[in-house]
């Protein structure tokens, strides 16, 4: 649901990515199967932007469950740190998603809202031990986006976006790491 200030002109046709090879993968099946990710989140990270130079913000995350927990949702909210590491009044991110169950699809998805790039839709993939990874791609141009989040060490949340034009080659634009409160 992260950050993705780093493209908001190159995703303007944003798509549901499921052309991935999702051989190493398993959609995530439940709701409670994510209860590692509840909580209130703080933490640091950096991103690189469409000028490709690298900025560090500070970031907050909460995630709740809602509605006899059929749903975690989810409020985002970062702010730029300057060059002389002050945390400025600049928000760099604010985003709100819900994460349920889609009867559908038979798979947990995850909705996220933003100012910068709108609703977004994707399948929350299981990568095993509290790892997940979920990703938004680009129909017109084959480019995504991907997140992948582990939850593996109690406490601590570790968050990676990667961009790849092809789906093979593979860069890193995005990494935080919360601590929960």
């Amino acid at each position: 649901m992260k950050f993705l200030v780093l493209i908001p002109l190159l995703f303007t046709s944003i798509y549901t990515c499921f052309s991935q090879s999702t051989s190493l993968l398993d959609t995530v099946k439940s709701v409670e199967d994510l209860s590692f990710m509840e909580g209130d989140w703080k933490g640091e990270g950096w991103i690189i932007g469409q000028d490709r130079v690298k900025k560090r913000f500070v970031q907050s995350e909460n995630i709740h469950p809602k509605v006899g927990k059929q749903l975690l949702q989810v409020e985002g909210l970062g702010y730029a740190i300057d060059s002389s590491g002050n945390i400025t009044d600049r928000v760099i991110h604010d985003a709100f998603g819900i994460i349920s169950y889609n009867t559908e699809l038979k798979a947990v998805t995850m909705i996220s809202f933003s100012e910068k790039n709108g609703r977004m839709e994707t399948v929350m993939m299981s990568l095993g031990d509290k790892r997940l990874q979920w990703s938004f791609g680009n129909e017109s141009s084959g480019s995504i986006i991907r997140f992948k989040e582990d939850f593996s060490k109690e406490g601590i949340w570790k968050e990676v976006g990667e961009f790849s034009r092809n789906g093979t080659d593979w860069y890193p634009f995005f990494e935080m790491i919360l601590m929960k409160q």
